[in-house]
């Protein structure tokens, strides 16, 4: 053993204390260091062996960005490690250069981290503190690893700005030009740190235009010579192939290029590091990966992983194997470890025997030791359950076939998910049987329609309302004669089928001879006979679609078709309501009431209308769940999808044979399989669990496990049905607001706008703004009117697509929901003009659609070119048209009952959600669409509004809701309004807008505004997260006078503090919200909120939307007219509050003006305080109460002498308006000019408390 090692171990067997013996090796080390004794001899000397510290340094690169935390005390555990392990050398010098003296990363991560161009820019922008890095050298203890640390936490840092110019170049020229738009980003970067750092540094920080003159003396030379070597050192790495060839050419591209700039040679320093970085990009990505796994599967800390890569030769073998992901030091995979169970806690035993049982029995559930898997894992099942209750009840369909099938950016045939999504839409593909033409499974008209069928039995000759039945032409008279024509029909159509089922001995309650009479009726028969074979042919395609659809089997169809000749329901096939749903008391096949029954029949034409949906819906859920099951099946030859099970059912449900027989059918033709298959029609086949689904497929019904939220989300799905009483009462008022506010005009155009630009961003199919719109409300118009054959084609093959059901008005619309009779007799089923409310809800719709049929088209069109089937194509189609802006139909398991009382919650949820997918799939046409249709335009904008005192005078929702332009001078001025994208066009304008505001005014007023601008939208934002109640929310608003959505007070201050609620009001609360309050308050007898006009308004404004706006200026006129009231002689009224108008022109002056708000929320705060001092100086507490009043500033005194005036004008424009002695323009023009006046007193006492300060005097 050496001398040093011996004396060492001498002292420690002594009881020498490990301080004293640790002085004493340090002071033994240096005197031989002093003496010349090289490092490597000492170490020797200490009894160590030479060790490679290679893997050291390649682990380290490795895992340089995990756990920054860990960092801190990683070398110190290795050097303890070297101090205790005889085996490790102790080399002081490479230690040192690899991390000086004492290793710091987290000071050097803060040091880089706060010295990035965002930190610069912030510097410069408010005069905060130059960053550290700039302002001193480096500390001389800095290790190489330390300074990389340092560089690549500030290169981090920066990302976004490199990113920002780079991704952009690279979608545009798809990746053909990476060096180049890598180099363009760092030019960008390079020359805005440079132009920060020299402002600072020469204390120029006066605004635009001398920021602008240091870019171009300065920033862009830096900005090109980083450009240049980051150019030469990817061009000079892309000629090698391997990452230790790149990394090598990298370096030496990136500083002899900057050699050659700078004419000076790099430093050590400056070549290792550049190794490093460039080593780090081309070895860091599956170095860091592979660490993270190995760290996580085999449950070691970071410090544990760097002593076993040191100690352990295979490990620094294994790690960097790409084909071994567990080194073999761990072993095998390791199993779930749990925690001590507290029940065996103190319980001890005599004998080994009886300690070995104990311990072998569990008696309590095991909690796992957590790992930083299990927290993946754990984190993973919250995320996929939050998306699936808020956002996706079909998330958990699309976790599964993501794992064997492409669901992003898709452009074939729809995938399984994509076809449960389309489901909603089925309904309305039952409804071209009804109303246009039966089909095939391949989606080809093959015959009439239930309507054309009937036809002949309905008169739709024009007919007069209102007038009385006897009168031949009257509408009442019209409708007398079709119900007379349909009964007969169903007695003649009845009596058939009694005849037929009476030759095999069923009873039917109607006697024979009864229905032969009829049967055999000659003036019966010459006039419905055509008309029930039709009938006829119609259900036998109707059961052919089941069929090809595979919900029977061929030798059930043919089975029922040979049973039944003459068939005309006589009742459902389900017990179901019109749409198809299953109810309580359904029956058991499609014939049983057949079966010696003497219940009244059904109407027939009723029950094959109602036959046409079930079968439908049922046959296109069966088919979408059918292909779901195929895939999970090639899946498992894969090994995927172990828990979802086919389960050997034990309770069968089957068709008895007498049964069977009874319906006339001989069953000894029949195989076991068709009497098997006989039995979907059963109700019962739809109860299957909890955790399991349903389907026929190859004509046996099978029944599969798979899941509670698996089986939950292939449930049939109706967002209109309540679960109870209290919600179906409680969705009303959020009904009639969704019907009152999107089915003005107003919302209309302003819709149309919205989605126009929306569907350009998210479109897979090159959809154009306004031009792609225009186009599909030609195609819808032409097509629903048949002007054009090609647009009746497309409008017919949308609607069996699956695409409707999807606009915003379906999730409260149920078009089919009414008797057979009224559907048939009224016309067309969908888009019947019946009433003011129904011409609207057609209008609304048709605008929406628009866009919506226009993808349509586009995706059927490529579709088609590129292989796919019309029916592919249709159903392609049909999702795109769906999925073009918002899904209305998709939402979450939990959001269903929300958004029934919380008018728009859902909306506002897949609008956010809608903006995620859009630049997770299609980040290229996401990004160029939202830079030119939303950032450019939003930016020009700005600049043409930036000292429009009346434009920044507007509310702060309105500017964020809205692009504002401006158009003629002085009274002729008017402030147009174009209305910004929902979500995407708020967060990306405003975005820009507060950008451009913050860099550009000195103006602390405004700055003041635009430092509270991201609190205030993330807080209105999380107000539309928040399922507030519509039927609670005027009454919550009445409660704070304040506005839920537009975050301003529904009682301006100048009233509420000065005047009884009775009597606040303003020009524009109507004369009908006045009389109320009026009657409220003799009824009440005392001042409450219940008789305040202002709330009433709100209150009918809050439940119906604009439709009641309306409504209350319609009562108004009324009352004026019939002399109820006197005529006030309202001022005229401006563009901007005439129906539609008021959409697309703001109020100028605005009595709602930010100004006005902020002006009132500062003396607010002001007033509180003075009110808190009168309180404390008559309480007998002065000294407090001077205390108080010193705190105020003194410019905040002048609000004070403001209010006063602002009061006066507000009582001047109440007079004006209540005085009958002015003229309508007279009275619009005087209170146009005190509200200027106020406009500007708010914006002047607000200037006040906050002088413009000059650059020199803020320095």
């Amino acid at each position: 053993m050496p001398v040093l090692a011996e004396q060492l171990t001498t002292l420690k067997e002594a009881g020498v204390d490990d301080v004293e013996i640790e002085a004493y090796k340090k002071n033994q080390v240096q005197t031989l260091h002093e003496a010349g004794v090289e490092t490597e001899e000492i170490a020797k000397e200490l009894g160590y062996k030479e060790l490679n510290l290679s893997p050291i340094r390649s682990f380290w690169q490795s895992v340089i960005d995990i756990g920054k935390s860990d960092h801190e005390k990683t070398y110190s555990e290795l050097e303890s490690l070297a101090a205790q392990n005889d085996t490790r050398p102790f080399i002081q010098k490479r230690k040192e250069e690899l991390v000086g003296e004492i290793f710091e990363p987290k000071k050097y991560w803060t040091r880089g981290w706060d010295a990035g161009i965002y930190d610069l820019h912030q510097s410069y922008v408010h005069g905060e503190k130059i960053p550290e890095l700039y302002l001193s050298n480096m500390p001389n203890d800095t290790g190489f690893l330390e300074r990389n640390i340092m560089n690549v936490s500030r290169l981090v840092k920066d990302f976004p700005v490199y990113a920002g110019t780079t991704v952009p170049l690279l979608l545009a020229t798809k990746g053909r030009a990476a060096d180049l738009s890598i180099a363009v980003g760092a030019f960008a970067a390079g020359s805005l740190r440079e132009t920060y750092l020299k402002g600072l540094m020469n204390d120029e920080v006066n605004g635009f235009n001398e920021f602008f003159k240091i870019w171009t003396d300065e920033g862009i030379k830096a900005g090109a010579t980083e450009a240049a070597q980051i150019y030469a050192a990817l061009k000079l790495g892309g000629a090698f192939k391997g990452p230790f060839k790149k990394t090598i050419a990298n370096a030496i591209g990136f500083e002899a290029t900057g050699a050659l700039i700078h004419q000076e040679m790099p430093s050590k320093e400056q070549m290792q590091d550049s190794l490093f970085l460039f080593g780090l990009f081309n070895y860091g990505g599956y170095a860091t990966a592979k660490s993270k796994q190995v760290l996580m599967k085999n449950e070691r800390t970071l410090p544990e992983l760097a002593e076993d890569i040191v100690i352990h030769k295979t490990m620094a073998d294994d790690m960097p194997s790409k084909t071994n992901t567990t080194p073999r030091q761990y072993g095998e995979e390791k199993t779930v470890t749990y925690k001590p169970e507290k029940f065996k806690e103190g319980i001890k035993f005599e004998t080994k025997e009886e300690t070995a049982i104990f311990n072998k029995t569990k008696y309590s559930e095991r909690e796992p030791i957590t790992t930083a898997e299990g927290i993946k894992e754990s984190a993973v099942r919250k995320k996929d359950a939050s998306v699936t209750n808020l956002v996706d009840r079909l998330h958990p369909i699309k976790r599964i076939i993501e794992q064997v099938q492409q669901t992003k950016n898709m452009r074939g045939a729809l995938n399984v998910y994509e076809r449960f999504r389309a489901l909603l839409g089925m309904e309305n593909r039952a409804g071209t049987f009804i109303e246009t033409a039966t089909q095939n499974a391949r989606l080809k008209d093959n015959g009439k329609s239930l309507k054309e069928i009937l036809q002949p039995l309905l008169s739709d000759k024009i007919a007069i309302p209102l007038l009385p039945k006897k009168i031949p032409f009257s509408l009442k008279a019209r409708d007398q004669q079709n119900r007379q024509t349909y009964a007969e029909f169903n007695n003649y159509a009845i009596s058939k089928r009694v005849v037929e089922k009476q030759k095999t001995d069923i009873e039917t309650g109607i006697t024979l001879e009864v229905a032969e009479k009829v049967a055999n009726n000659p003036k019966l028969i010459k006039r419905y006979e055509k008309v029930r074979q039709e009938l006829i042919a119609y259900n036998r395609r109707l059961l052919e679609y089941a069929r090809d659809k595979g919900l029977i089997t061929k030798e059930a169809f043919d089975a029922m078709v040979a049973a039944n000749k003459e068939y005309i329901g006589f009742a459902r096939v389900m017990d179901v309501t019109s749409k198809g749903e299953i109810i309580s008391g359904g029956k058991v096949n499609p014939f049983k009431r057949m079966k010696g029954s003497k219940k009244d029949i059904i109407d027939p034409i009723e029950t094959t209308y109602s036959n046409t949906f079930a079968i439908i819906k049922k046959a296109e859920r069966n088919a979408t769940i059918s292909e779901f099951i195929t895939l999970i099946e090639k899946g498992k030859e894969k090994g995927l999808f172990k828990d979802i099970q086919k389960k050997v059912t034990t309770k069968k449900i089957e068709i008895n044979v007498k049964e069977l027989q009874d319906l006339g059918i001989d069953t000894s033709k029949l195989s076991k399989k068709t009497i098997e298959n006989l039995q979907i029609f059963r109700r019962e086949m739809d109860k299957i669990g909890d955790d399991s689904i349903g389907v026929v497929r190859n004509g046996k019904f099978e029944v599969w496990e798979v899941g509670k939220d698996l089986a939950e989300a292939m449930k049939e799905f109706d967002p209109r049905s309540a679960k109870n009483l209290t919600t179906y009462l409680a969705s009303k008022p959020a009904s009639w607001l969704r019907a009152g506010a999107t089915l003005a005009f107003d919302f209309v155009g302003a819709n149309f706008l919205r989605d126009t630009v929306q569907a350009a961003i998210y479109s897979k199919y090159g959809f154009f703004p306004i031009v792609s719109s225009i186009r599909g409300l030609f195609d819808i118009i032409a097509g629903r009117t048949g002007l054009i054959k090609n647009s009746e084609k497309l409008y017919n093959d949308w609607v069996k697509s699956g695409g409707m059901q999807s606009t915003l008005l379906s999730v409260d619309r149920a078009i089919f929901d009414k008797p057979a009779f009224d559907i048939l007799n009224k016309g067309q089923i969908r888009n019947k003009a019946e009433n003011p409310i129904e011409i609207l809800r057609i209008i609304s719709e048709t605008f929406e659609n628009a866009t919506r049929i226009s993808e349509y088209r586009r995706a059927y069109n490529i579709s088609r070119k590129e292989g796919l089937s019309h029916k592919q194509a249709v159903e392609r189609g049909g999702f795109e048209s769906r999925d073009i802006t918002l899904d209305f139909g998709k939402m979450g398991v939990k959001i269903k009952t929300l958004n029934q009382i919380s008018a728009f919650y859902n909306a506002r949820i897949i609008g956010f959600a809608k903006l995620y997918d859009g630049f997770k799939e299609r980040p290229t046409r996401a990004l160029l669409a939202i830079t030119g249709g939303i950032m450019t335009p939003t930016a020009i904008l700005w600049f043409l509004n930036k000292d429009d005192k009346d434009i920044q005078a507007q509310p702060a929702w309105v500017k964020r809701h809205y692009w504002l332009v401006a158009t003629g001078e002085g009274e002729d001025k008017i402030i147009h309004k174009i209305p910004k994208p929902f979500d995407v066009g708020v967060v990306f304008a405003s975005l820009v807008e507060s950008f451009l505001d913050y860099n550009y005014s000195k103006d602390e007023t405004t700055r003041k505004q635009l430092d509270g601008w991201f609190t205030d939208y993330v807080l209105q934002t999380a107000k539309g997260f928040i399922p507030t109640p519509q039927v609670a929310l005027p009454i919550f608003e009445a409660w704070t006078n304040r506005s839920w959505f537009r975050n301003q007070p529904l009682v301006p201050e100048y009233i509420a503090k000065t005047l009884p609620n009775d009597m606040q009001y303003t020009n524009y609360t109507s004369e009908s919200a006045k009389i109320i309050a009026s009657t409220l308050y003799k009824i009440i007898g005392t001042d409450t909120n219940f008789s305040n006009p202002i709330f009433i308004d709100n209150f009918i404004r809050a439940w119906t939307g604009t439709l009641g706006r309306y409504a209350l200026q319609a009562s108004d006129k009324a009352l004026i007219e019939s002399g109820v009231i006197d005529d006030p002689i309202r001022p005229d009224q401006p563009l901007s509050s005439l129906p539609v108008f008021r959409a697309f022109v703001a109020k100028n002056p605005d009595l709602s003006s930010q100004w006005i708000t902020i002006f009132y929320e500062e003396y607010n705060k002001i007033e509180k305080e003075i009110n808190r001092a009168s309180v404390l100086e008559k309480e007998g507490k002065p000294l407090e109460s001077e205390a108080i009043l010193k705190k105020i500033p003194k410019t905040s005194w002048q609000l004070k002498i403001y209010a006063d005036s602002m009061k006066e004008y507000g009582a001047m424009i109440r007079n004006i308006y209540n005085n009958k002695k002015y003229t309508s323009e007279e009275k619009r023009e005087l209170i146009d000019e005190f509200a200027k006046l106020m406009i500007n007193t708010a914006k002047r006492s607000l200037d006040m408390m906050n002088i413009k300060v000059e650059p020199q005097e803020q320095r």
